[in-house]
């Protein structure tokens, strides 16, 4: 019976271990998880399923957009972002309506807050840096206990293509 045990609580161990979720999450270890950006489109798939629409845009940049739970019916509820030519992921962004607390995943010590300039009314975002070179972004919220409705992993080196005010303050 141990021998069952062990073998059944291995393979549970390296199925949660080895792919990327559709949510963010906080492992046992308070550590934050969800993609490493190094996602192959089919990679993305497996986990996501098929899109529900894509969109080429730019000169090299593909969208795929998809509506699983937690969404009003108009708005997708992810979309990723590939670079067409490299077929890497830049980014992943995650909606929500209604708007979510996240302050469990910026930590005050690893969060810097950034304010999009000459804005009728200040607008801001959360952003913290993970490892792997990835950003990850509460926009919209500047503080804890204040909500968010987008939630952005994105490649550091693409921020300034993308929202280039978060290049303004050094973090």
């Amino acid at each position: 019976m141990n021998f069952i045990a062990t073998i059944v609580l291995t393979g549970a161990l390296l199925i949660s271990a080895a792919a990327p979720s559709a949510e963010p999450v906080l492992t046992k270890q308070g550590a934050f998880s969800w993609f490493t950006l190094s996602e192959t489109r089919q990679q993305a798939a497996a986990i996501l399923g098929p899109p529900a629409a894509t969109t080429a845009f730019a000169d090299d940049l593909e969208s795929w957009q998809y509506k699983r739970g937690g969404t009003d019916g108009h708005d997708y509820s992810h979309a990723l972002v590939f670079r067409k030519s490299t077929g890497k992921l830049v980014s992943i962004t995650r909606n929500w309506e209604p708007e979510q607390l996240v302050d469990a995943f910026f930590p005050p010590a690893e969060t810097k807050v950034q304010l999009a300039p000459n804005t009728p009314t200040p607008f801001g975002a959360r952003v913290r840096r993970l490892s792997g070179g990835r950003l990850l972004v509460a926009m919209g919220s500047m503080k804890a206990g204040q909500p968010t409705g987008q939630l952005l992993l994105i490649a550091e080196s693409e921020v300034r293509h993308f929202i280039p005010w978060l290049t303004t303050t050094s973090q």
